[in-house]
């Protein structure tokens, strides 16, 4: 498949402004949305069933929201420590102010760019995250918590934004500006990728912050696409519908 079939495109309303990476609840109801419009960026919740826009960080810049697999968190990287990018996790409801996702130790262990936070499967057994100590970006997973145990490669040069599939079945990622890949996964105590396809192809436009997420039931894409600025204008986020089910079924969806 070369192309989504874009049959119907949707528009959040979410205030003016400039967005950067997002990600979406395990629920399909909230954005997790990079707000780049201040001096520092900052992490927003945009709830589609009450249509409310919510704050969620405050100190220091923060950057890569990632959802919790139970929907009750949200991932960032940081730099509110003054010590470079660190992640942290915090609570959408804001009954608990935002904590370290790893260690120091850990962190340092895994050798990845920190301003581009992991994503954890549904079932909590696999950490994925992005790393360029060995030149270009590439994706790769860990056990976790004990992302000490060792490491696998996922993806080849040129692999951004990982996101597991609902179910935690397969890895997707963007390659370039417009290729959505997909990675099987295997089952058992051990990680074992399997063959790299092509998904589907969406024009993301070449910007930084570009992103993608995938709804619950496989169906929906949110894509990050940047717009002409007007007073007029709505978001650059914009919400893919009319998948055919050839889709439904690569990415694991009964």
């Amino acid at each position: 498949m070369r192309s989504c079939c874009q049959d119907s495109l949707d528009h959040l309303t979410v205030p003016h402004g400039v967005y950067n990476n997002f990600d979406l609840s395990p629920d399909g109801t909230q954005l997790a949305i990079q707000n780049a419009s201040g001096a520092q960026d900052q992490v927003y919740v945009y709830d589609s069933r009450r249509g409310t826009f919510t704050r969620l960080t405050l100190d220091g810049a923060n950057i890569y929201p990632v959802w919790s697999r139970d929907g009750r968190e949200v991932f960032f990287a940081s730099s509110r420590d003054g010590e470079g990018y660190r992640l942290y996790r915090k609570p959408v409801d804001g009954s608990a102010p935002a904590s370290r996702l790893l260690t120091d130790e850990q962190e340092a262990l895994m050798e990845t760019d920190l301003r581009h936070p992991s994503a954890v499967t549904p079932d909590g057994k696999w950490l994925a995250y992005l790393t360029n100590r060995a030149g270009p970006y590439r994706i790769m997973v860990r056990p976790f918590p004990e992302v000490e145990r060792r490491e696998w490669i996922v993806s080849g040069n040129d692999g951004f934004d990982p996101r597991w599939t609902p179910r935690g079945d397969a890895l997707l990622y963007r390659q370039g500006w417009g290729r959505i890949m997909r990675v099987p996964m295997g089952d058992g105590d051990e990680f074992t990728p399997g063959v790299v396809r092509l998904l589907l192809e969406i024009d993301f436009h070449d910007a930084a912050g570009s992103s993608f997420a995938v709804s619950p039931d496989g169906k929906r894409v949110p894509v990050n696409k940047p717009v002409e600025v007007s007073l007029q204008a709505k978001t650059p986020v914009t919400l893919v519908t009319g998948w055919a089910e050839e889709v439904s079924r690569v990415v694991g969806v009964e």
